[in-house]
């Protein structure tokens, strides 16, 4: 299992969904891995605390 985690201060839940729906697909597209092998947490730092 690998976990990207990324802040992104300043944008909205709906934002945040979307990027993390296009970095898990680049990930996957990049490594060779599928979904099911990545976790993908983007947050705001600023109000939130990263995913272990």
């Amino acid at each position: 299992m690998t976990v990207i985690r990324m802040s992104a201060p300043g944008l909205s839940v709906e934002e945040r969904s979307r990027l993390t729906e296009r970095l898990t697909d680049v990930a996957c597209d990049e490594t060779g891995r599928s979904k099911e092998d990545l976790t993908v947490y983007v947050y705001d730092y600023r109000t939130e605390q990263p995913r272990h």
